[in-house]
């Protein structure tokens, strides 16, 4: 995704995905990639199965923001 190609960094989340299933980070990050990749409605689905797990503050913050932002 820092290199502006959200649509590369989608495989590696699914990848992470199979290892990983509760990881908040991959969630919230694979949301972002899919808004960037123009894939709202899956991106909303990530958001929403990041707001059913339990939080960091920091991580409940970023995804408060993010949404306020851009969803």
């Amino acid at each position: 995704m820092l290199k502006n190609r959200s649509d590369l960094a989608l495989v590696k989340f699914e990848e992470a995905d199979k290892y990983a299933r509760n990881w908040r980070r991959l969630h919230l990050k694979w949301g972002e990639a899919l808004f960037y990749a123009d894939k709202r409605d899956d991106a909303k689905k990530q958001f929403m199965m990041v707001a059913n797990l339990d939080l960091a503050a920091v991580e409940r913050n970023a995804l408060a923001g993010w949404i306020a932002q851009h969803v």
